[in-house]
């Protein structure tokens, strides 16, 4: 458009001089930028088509999927970022399919400084975590760097752990 606030990506993908993947990349009047793609075969049908619409604010993105190209999106995410009063950010993404409830939910929280970052997995958004891992950064004065990843399972049976010191 004129104002640059609507932007068309048209790709051929497959050298066969048709359209195969469509962008289209609108910036409202509040400044939330939706993108949609559209992927299509060479006669134009459409085959899939993604979506990602965040909210005013930045905190929430909702992403939608319609995987087989029938016009109805079949699954969505939805991510939702807040901070906390300790400066620390909590980020929870639910995948849901379009007729129910959640199926996966995802935790990660970014301690203040960036320095630590927990991630949880429910694989089956039934209040439980299945896996759960930790990395976190440390650096001294003396320019040594010391990483650390661990990760358990639910129930907190460690099943992987990984140091790493740069100097």
């Amino acid at each position: 458009s004129d104002d640059a606030r609507n932007t068309k990506l048209e790709q051929d993908l497959n050298g066969d001089n048709a359209f195969d993947r469509v962008t289209v990349r609108t910036i409202a009047d509040s400044g939330v930028t939706t993108v949609t793609v559209t992927e299509q075969d060479s006669t134009g049908k459409l085959q899939s088509r993604g979506e990602t619409v965040p909210a005013a604010n930045g905190l929430t993105v909702t992403a939608r999927a319609d995987a087989d190209g029938d016009g109805t999106y079949e699954r969505q995410t939805v991510s939702k970022k807040v901070l906390n009063a300790d400066g620390s950010s909590t980020l929870t993404a639910e995948a849901m399919s379009d007729s129910g409830p959640a199926y996966r939910r995802e935790t990660t929280v970014t301690s203040d400084d960036g320095t630590t970052v927990t991630y949880q997995l429910d694989r089956e958004a039934n209040g439980s975590f299945d896996v759960k891992r930790v990395q976190s950064t440390t650096s001294v004065s003396c320019g040594v760097r010391t990483a650390k990843v661990t990760e358990a399972s639910g129930s907190g049976r460690g099943y992987y752990a990984e140091t790493s010191v740069t100097s």
